[in-house]
């Protein structure tokens, strides 16, 4: 009977340790990688102004959520 409550503790942990190497969310990854890109090309470096400032302002907050939320999750893995 030890001896099962033992195996069942080694599994619970190894199940955590599995859980706690789980990588960054993949989603936020794509999300801040395209809207970053479409930044760069629609900012003008020489002006230092966007092309298109309504659309741009929209890819900013994806971005800057996509960001937080990578960052968020990176902090609180680790905590655990």
């Amino acid at each position: 009977m030890q001896q099962m409550t033992i195996y069942k503790n080694n599994i619970l942990s190894t199940i955590n340790k599995m859980e706690n190497k789980k990588g960054l969310n993949f989603f936020f990854i794509i999300i801040a990688i395209i809207t970053g890109s479409k930044l760069i090309k629609h900012f003008d470096f020489q002006n230092l102004t966007f092309e298109k400032p309504a659309i741009d302002i929209i890819y900013l907050i994806a971005f800057a959520a996509s960001i937080f939320f990578l960052i968020r999750e990176f902090i609180t893995r680790n905590k655990n």
